[in-house]
């Protein structure tokens, strides 16, 4: 017999007098559809901030400290390096994952709702899924297996960026309290609902987990507004299942929590799908073609950034690709170098954040004195500017893609592959 816990979009838990430490039952107990009152907000940007740098704060230690290790010691045994910068990637990753989940948290108590209808592959999901935990995975020598049962319909209707989001989260979670060489079984059916819809249920299994069943509970618990779920004990916060939570209760799904009877633990995600009018034929998923290293041999790029670590990063990406590169050392010798070479690049790539002349009004100046067959040429951003304002910045200055930093190479030669090889 397992133990189950289910939160549902249209189940919001009241906090009782049980031992949560959750904040006032004033913010806990208020109706759902409410908006936040300023103070509400003030509090919890202020909530925000301090678990915001209590989790990067972890995540530093480990950096400096695997840095601080490594620069003692005389390393040369290569897989104690590769362990090592392994290590240091996974933190920064993590520290990414924090930045990200705060920024999104940060649009939620916007009360912002950008839900929408995509069309898309179940099988394209967890693929990336796959992919994105797939690091994770290997560092701790976690087993991972994927099993589908009884799916029938190749493609569904969903918001992407909320279910991936949801999933994602949730599986980094899962990773980040399990031990080194457990096992992680991921397994996804469905079930009709009707003839416009049907369930998709995505459950994960583990074979063991560092938090309690009630702790579990608590943290999955769900409260009528934003600042409800990050008023509580610090031990019950995760900015991470925040996101997935309030991603789910925007498409009607829910998360149940069970004990299994082996002792470990599963997780299951059931979200209502919508039917497409039509359905193509199965997209086969290339994969392993997908992921290889494209070549622009014989492509010219100019990358324009103040910074020149950054700087010399994004030149060496360009370079292993096959590109001939100019590299400029902010706005005003980026505009100098494109003068130069008459506007003679295949890609433009620049920051946005420059203090002699930012990379919007590079791309201005570009477009405006552009001749016709520069008008098209890609322009795309690299900057840790991440918000939703500044990527419609960007369009509106003429700007094809706005990449937040940090950009790992295979997410940048995607991009570079969308717009350089049909």
């Amino acid at each position: 017999m397992t133990k189950e816990t289910v939160f549902s979009a249209d189940q919001y838990e009241k906090a009782d007098d049980s031992g949560l430490e959750c904040g006032s039952k004033e913010i806990l107990n208020e109706d759902a559809g409410e908006e936040m009152s300023v103070s509400e907000r003030m509090a919890a940007s202020y909530r925000l901030m301090t678990l915001l740098g209590r989790d990067i704060r972890t995540q530093m230690h480990s950096i400096l400290g695997l840095t601080e290790i490594y620069m003692d010691s005389a390393v040369d045994d290569t897989d104690q390096l590769g362990d090592f910068y392994g290590k240091l990637l996974m933190s920064e990753s993590m520290i990414m994952d924090i930045l990200d989940d705060t920024l999104e948290i940060g649009n939620l108590m916007r009360e912002e709702d950008h839900k929408t209808k995509d069309l898309v592959s179940l099988f394209e999901i967890l693929a990336n899924l796959e992919d994105d935990i797939g690091p994770r995975l290997a560092l701790k020598g976690i087993t991972l297996s994927v099993e589908t049962e009884d799916l029938a319909h190749r493609e569904m209707l969903v918001d992407e960026q909320y279910y991936y989001g949801a999933l994602l989260r949730l599986s980094r979670f899962l990773v980040h309290n399990m031990r080194k060489g457990d096992s992680l079984q991921i397994l996804v059916k469905e079930e009709e609902q009707s003839e416009e819809s049907f369930d998709v249920i995505v459950r994960f299994e583990v074979n063991h987990f560092g938090i309690k069943q009630k702790q579990i509970e608590r943290m999955l618990r769900r409260y009528n507004k934003l600042s409800g779920e990050i008023h509580r004990s610090r031990d019950e916060i995760d900015l991470g299942i925040v996101v997935m939570k309030r991603y789910l209760q925007a498409l009607g799904g829910s998360v149940l929590c069970e004990q299994t009877e082996d002792g470990g633990m599963a997780f299951v995600v059931r979200t209502c799908m919508g039917i497409p009018a039509f359905e193509e034929e199965k997209l086969e998923i290339r994969r392993d073609a997908e992921k290889e290293i494209p070549d622009f041999t014989g492509k010219k790029a100019l990358i324009i950034d103040d910074d020149i670590i950054n700087l010399e990063v994004g030149i060496r990406l360009l370079q292993n690709v096959g590109f001939q590169v100019k590299g400029a050392e902010g706005g005003l010798e980026g505009l100098r170098i494109y003068e130069e070479e008459q506007g003679d690049f295949d890609v433009i790539l620049l920051d946005i954040r420059m203090p002699d002349l930012n990379g919007l009004e590079v791309a201005r100046q570009i477009r405006s004195e552009a001749t016709a067959k520069m008008a098209e040429v890609p322009i795309i951003a690299m900057s840790s500017n991440a918000t939703e304002e500044d990527i419609r910045l960007s369009e509106e200055a003429g700007i094809n893609e706005h990449m937040v930093k940090p950009i790992d190479s295979w997410g940048l030669y995607k991009v570079l592959k969308k717009y350089l090889i049909s």
